[in-house]
């Protein structure tokens, strides 16, 4: 169902515009949320975390009884002509969840197409970009915080470090450029901040409930 925006009713034509805003472009190719996306500036790019969901072979399903045959192929009837013992091999195709960190760049076409997509081995909760030294932060569902660092093409990402920092889902995460810190809030009441330089951790701070969102100048 498509939404209509429509200006807010009121007397203040500050409020009250009849402008209205434009798509410009359109990225798929997610299959499930996407969690978190920025622009990345100067650049016709896209940063996105998304969840996949995709097919996984987890064992076997279908009875298998008798055959010459290695590995798993479905249902397979008794092959009278070999003595060979039976066997039982069960296969299931499961849907599993898998996030994906994206890098889309616009083509001459004119559309978006991912010249990265790297697998995170948990959901990725929260992203930060740094410009100045194309540093790429990634929070994820159990804590850690994994940063990257982008080719300048944009066509590759090197894993630089993972930071220890939270015992529960990270809900943001920000790096201080000035003084090279890195730093982060979770679920776990705890604000964190660390040195990007050793991966050291500086400090931390315990609020009284779940911590949402960070800002530094």
């Amino acid at each position: 169902m498509a939404a209509e925006i429509k200006p807010a009713t009121g007397t203040n034509d500050k409020f009250n515009s009849t402008k209205k805003p434009i798509l410009l472009s359109k990225l798929e190719g997610c299959n499930d949320d996407v969690n978190a996306a920025i622009i990345i500036p100067g650049e016709d790019g896209v940063i996105s975390i998304c969840d996949d969901r995709r097919g996984a072979t987890e064992g076997c399903s279908g009875n298998v009884s008798r055959v010459g045959t290695e590995g798993c192929s479905g249902n397979v009837s008794r092959l009278e002509q070999k003595d060979v013992p039976a066997t039982l091999v069960v296969v299931e195709w499961k849907k599993v969840l898998a996030t994906t960190v994206r890098v889309w760049l616009k083509r001459d076409s004119g559309q978006y197409w991912p010249s990265i997509c790297h697998y995170m081995p948990a959901g990725a909760t929260a992203l930060y970009y740094c410009v100045e030294t194309r540093h790429l932060f990634v929070g994820i569902e159990v804590g850690g915080i994994s940063e990257f660092v982008l080719a300048p093409d944009f066509n590759r990402m090197t894993h630089v470090r993972t930071y220890p920092a939270h015992q529960a889902r990270v809900t943001d995460v920000l790096f201080a450029l000035n003084c090279e810190w890195v730093l982060s809030v979770g679920r776990d009441k705890m604000f964190q901040f660390h040195c990007s330089e050793t991966g050291r951790r500086l400090g931390d701070y315990i609020s009284e409930a779940w911590c949402t969102a960070v800002q530094y100048p």
